[in-house]
């Protein structure tokens, strides 16, 4: 039986709950890797930069 874990704003969801265990991994490698760390925070970057760009295309900025 599948259950699901309801996140709250600001929460982490307890470590072993359903849907997180690739997270856990990814943090996993993320502590013990700086250049896992740095591709991230560039791929985070990009992200947050393409959404803000849509939302000024859009003027809702």
């Amino acid at each position: 039986m599948h259950s699901e874990v309801e996140l709250v704003p600001g929460d982490d969801p307890p470590v072993g709950a359903p849907g997180t265990a690739g997270a856990e991994a990814m943090l996993r490698l993320l502590e013990n890797d700086p250049g896992s760390r740095a591709r991230l925070r560039s791929l985070v970057l990009d992200v947050l930069h393409d959404e803000l760009r849509e939302l000024q295309r859009r003027g809702r900025v």
